[in-house]
């Protein structure tokens, strides 16, 4: 297995423990554990997002190298029956790394020509047996694979830059009604807050008025309630004054009714004396 980390790029083997995501994109366990130490996306799909205990750690079975032999990608012609295969092997492996280091793959010029050189290569090895075909076959088809993956995502841009300019578009709208919200808000306060001191104001005033008035009425009902005192005063004294009227006419009266007897007794004792009772002398 020859794939590289998606984010460094580096070729993945036993060293630096390979890991995939969910969703099938490779990283280097380095890689991995700066991009989802804390809960992180997909730097290529942005799926996610992933903890890093989530991630699948991969044990491929790589293939047993002689410390004699050389890698694939150094096999000279001898190991080969026909040295224009190792060269169109040679040239397709340089044609894709030329295309990966690209930073636009569609825009690339070395684009077409990888495919040109891995399609003589694949037409040039379909009926040739030789002790490294698999080896130069893999490290091909992982190119190929990190062409396509980095082709599928450099096809995505130009929509993933339409939504950000969609998004950065609404942000900007949704910024300016926040703004005119706010404006609105302040001067709705605003105008709140000067109707609520004039509102204070005139109650401070008309508070002001009433407790004038309320004094003004306690004056004037301790005035009248002293004056309901006084002529309570005069008309027990004047009650009393009555009483004391009252018992002196009635002592009086007695007096009179004693005196008139006394003299309708003296009348009719005269009257006897000096005309004999004769009723034409009475008087009336």
């Amino acid at each position: 297995m020859h794939a590289r980390c998606s984010i460094c790029q580096d070729t993945l083997g036993e060293a630096n423990t390979p890991m995939t995501t969910l969703c099938g994109h490779l990283y280097c366990v380095e890689c991995a554990t700066f991009q989802f130490g804390d809960q992180g996306f997909c730097a290529i799909c942005r799926e996610g997002p992933y903890e890093l205990d989530a991630l699948i750690k991969l044990y491929p079975d790589y293939e047993p190298q002689q410390s004699s032999s050389p890698p694939a990608r150094e096999l000279g012609r001898e190991m080969w029956p026909d040295g224009r295969t190792m060269e169109a092997g040679r040239s397709a492996l340089r044609a894709c790394d030329d295309v990966l280091e690209s930073d636009d793959v569609f825009e690339s010029p070395a684009l077409s020509s990888a495919l040109e050189r891995t399609d003589d290569l694949i037409a040039t090895l379909e009926d040739t047996e030789a002790p490294g075909i698999r080896s130069l076959l893999s490290d091909v088809t992982s190119l190929l694979q990190d062409i396509r993956s980095k082709a599928s995502d450099a096809s995505r841009i130009p929509d993933l830059e339409a939504q950000r300019d969609h998004l950065q578009l609404m942000a900007r709208r949704l910024t300016e009604r926040i703004h005119d919200l706010q404006r609105s808000r302040d001067s709705e306060h605003e105008a709140a807050a000067a109707e609520l001191e004039n509102l204070r104001q005139e109650w401070t005033t008309r508070v002001v008025e009433l407790q004038e008035e309320l004094h003004e009425t306690t004056s004037l009902l301790n005035i009248e309630r002293a004056k309901v005192d006084q002529t309570r005063i005069v008309i027990e004294q004047l009650d009393t004054e009555a009483k004391k009227w009252q018992t002196q006419a009635a002592r009086y009266k007695k007096k009179h009714h004693s005196i008139k007897k006394k003299h309708q007794a003296m009348e009719a004792g005269i009257q006897d004396a000096f005309f004999g009772g004769d009723d034409a002398l009475e008087f009336i």
